[in-house]
């Protein structure tokens, strides 16, 4: 009878290790799904840097410390790193709904710009004075490698370039 008690705890002990290994495969295996799709999620991270610059023609220029935040090296379209293609969105005061401010760029002499996992750049940034005092965030096109075709797009969280009046007003 000793014998056959023995041999059930070790069945109960037995199971209770299975099952606790299987708990911890399972955990496993769900962080590491995680931390693949967390990476898809946030590629870059953004941040105004110093203050907004006033220019003669009416319009501000800021610039925008933009970092790499992913586990791989992305790629970033414009004429370099300091004047990527990029759209600028602003917030509209009455309705806080983000409007696209549309800015053209010339391609001619556009490419693709490496910038590696945890490396940063300053790209510049320009608005007219009645906007610049809004919210703005930046969205940016990112490619995994030369050869991708479609860019997934991000954007900063949300920056200011001027605070108060612009122009005096």
């Amino acid at each position: 009878m000793k014998n056959a008690s023995l041999t059930l705890l070790g069945l109960q002990q037995q199971k209770a290790v299975l099952f606790t290994l299987l708990c911890i495969g399972c955990l496993f295996s769900l962080s590491s799904s995680f931390l693949l799709h967390a990476d898809d999620k946030s590629w870059i991270a953004g941040e105004s840097v110093g203050q907004a610059e006033a220019l003669k023609d009416g319009w501000y220029s800021q610039k925008v410390r933009i970092r790499n935040v992913s586990a791989k090296s992305i790629f970033v379209y414009g004429h370099s790193l300091d004047s990527p293609f990029v759209q600028i969105d602003t917030r509209n005061p009455e309705t806080m709904e983000w409007e696209s401010f549309g800015i053209g760029y010339c391609g001619t002499g556009a490419d693709l710009h490496k910038v590696k996992n945890g490396k940063e750049f300053v790209a510049t940034i320009r608005l007219p004075g009645n906007l610049a005092k809004q919210d703005l965030r930046v969205r940016l096109h990112c490619y995994r490698s030369k050869a991708d075709k479609k860019p997934k797009e991000f954007a900063t969280g949300v920056l200011r370039m001027v605070s108060g009046n612009v122009g005096g007003k």
